[in-house]
Formats: C-alpha cells, sequence, structure tokens
C-alpha cells in the first residue's frame, strides 16, 4: 500500500510531469480513484504530489539498514522534500492558500484525524514525514 499526498490552493496549481527516466518529485491532475479527498480541504484547486518513487512513499523516512544509519534512497529522500518544499514556497510567493492532505492508498474518504500548520521549510527538513490522515496549513509561519 501506498501513501497519497495531495495539495490544494484557492489558486490553480502547475503540473510537473513525471519522468520515468529521471525520477523525482512530480505534481499531476488527480484519478477518478482521488476524488473524495477534494471533500476535506478548503480550496478547490487539488493535485496529487508525487515523490522520487512515483508515489508519496518516497517522501517518508525509510528503515535503518545494513547500510548504515541511513536507508540507501535517503539522499533521494531528501532531494524530493526539498523540490517539495520550493514548489510551495513559490506558490506562497504567487499569493496562494495552501493545504496538504496524506493518507494511505485507498483512504482519500476518510476524515482528517490530526492538522499541523507548518512552513515549507519544515516541509523540506530531513526530519518531517506525513502523519497519515493528516491535513497541514501551509504558509510562511
Amino acid at each position: 500500500m501506498c501513501l497519497a499526498v495531495y495539495l490544494a490552493s484557492d489558486q490553480d496549481l502547475p503540473l510537473l510531469a513525471w519522468e520515468e527516466h529521471a525520477p523525482a518529485f512530480h505534481v499531476d491532475v488527480l484519478k477518478d480513484t482521488d476524488e473524495p479527498v477534494s471533500a476535506h480541504f478548503s480550496w478547490p484547486h487539488v493535485r496529487y504530489l508525487g515523490a522520487h518513487t512515483f508515489c508519496g512513499c518516497g517522501f517518508q523516512a525509510g528503515e535503518a539498514s545494513e547500510f548504515g544509519s541511513l536507508p540507501p534512497d535517503q539522499a533521494q529522500r531528501e532531494q524530493t522534500l526539498c523540490q517539495l518544499a520550493v514548489y510551495l514556497e513559490q506558490r506562497l510567493r504567487d499569493g496562494a492558500h495552501l493545504q496538504i492532505f496524506a493518507c494511505w492508498e485507498g483512504d482519500q474518504a476518510k476524515k482528517p484525524l490530526e492538522r499541523r500548520r507548518l512552513a515549507p521549510a519544515n516541509i523540506g527538513a530531513s526530519e518531517f514525514w506525513f502523519h497519515e490522515l493528516e491535513l497541514i496549513d501551509v504558509s510562511a509561519l
């Protein structure tokens, strides 16, 4: 099961295409199965956020392994979080209001259980991770 991460705004959100030959942060339109998530947001423009893993799992920290204290893809994860933070900062500079919702695939209709207010820099930090069924208000703080 994968983590699904969504971004909503009061302004249209630019898409960033997924490139299979160069996996990275991307922003996509919602699929039909994603539509129930729209009910959780205050804003009408909703996009799917994907990491270098294609789904949202790449935003999350992995388990420590025999490779040392960080999982092998930690550098990619940190780069993906940084790209997400830059994207959010750009939207805020454009005057957008932003909210993020994270859930497991299949749980798009479940209501948020937790709410936080974070700046893009908090989201781009290496220790950041999304909580299940969490709604984040993104602001410059």
